[in-house]
């Protein structure tokens, strides 16, 4: 998406834009740099990637250990799309093709009952219009992990480990130019699997709920914990939805 970032910046612009306050920010290259202390920051945040986490390249095994260290130091995490994979991994999850097919657009995201009372996701509606765009998801959570949102085609949306950790798989940071341009970027793959690129373009819409998941994060890390349940996280992905 290189011809978008000249244009619009790239994953850490948008999230950078979507902060909701002016906070200190340092942007780490995990592929090419070493990543700094997790327990430095009040908060981090892991951006999307054009590479797979199933790819297994050096970078990413030496990432998932890092992300594996902060979550177990208490360092409050967000993870977004690969983040929200490599989360997943990082902790015993695993992370495939979506059987289901790619996932482009926007659509609505379901919370589930833990999802409803959660420190990021509580009082917003469900379901709650966010932008998406990937072709693996989380098939199968952490253990420990507590399932918070579900999609039509991604049962794992959004998952929490502990009271500091999360993954979404849709992308908060995202807007309405952005999520078209992806769009347009894969249509072909999208026709190819035999789904409705026009119902899909016209699926794109502001998504504010889902972009105020980043704003939520940066209060929550300011703040502190707020209430979790964690005892309610162990059967949850056995929830009616």
């Amino acid at each position: 998406m290189r011809p978008l970032a000249r244009k619009a910046g790239d994953f850490e612009d948008w999230i950078i834009r979507n902060l909701g306050r002016d906070i200190s920010v340092q942007v780490t290259d995990a592929e090419h740099k070493s990543l700094p202390n997790s327990v430095e920051w009040k908060g981090v945040l892991i951006t999307g990637s054009h590479s797979m986490v199933t790819n297994g390249s050096p970078w990413i095994q030496r990432t998932a250990a890092w992300i594996a260290e902060a979550v177990q130091s208490g360092t409050a995490l967000l993870g977004i799309c690969f983040g929200h994979q490599i989360l997943a991994a990082a902790m015993g999850g695993t992370v495939a093709a979506n059987p289901l097919g790619k996932e482009y657009g926007t659509v609505p995201v379901h919370l589930t009952g833990n999802g409803a009372t959660d420190p990021l996701f509580r009082g917003l509606p469900s379901p709650f219009p966010a932008h998406v765009g990937h072709s693996q998801s989380v098939n199968r959570l952490p253990e420990t992990a507590c399932r918070l949102a579900f999609s039509e085609k991604d049962p794992i949306q959004a998952f929490r480990i502990g009271c500091r950790a999360w993954g979404v798989q849709f992308h908060p940071e995202f807007d309405e130019r952005i999520t078209a341009a992806y769009i347009e970027r894969h249509k072909h793959e999208l026709v190819r699997e035999g789904q409705d690129i026009e119902t899909i373009v016209r699926s794109v819409r502001p998504a504010p709920h889902a972009r105020s998941i980043l704003s939520r994060f940066v209060r929550f890390c300011f703040k502190g914990p707020d209430t979790c349940l964690i005892e309610d996280c162990r059967h949850s992905w056995n929830e009616s939805i």
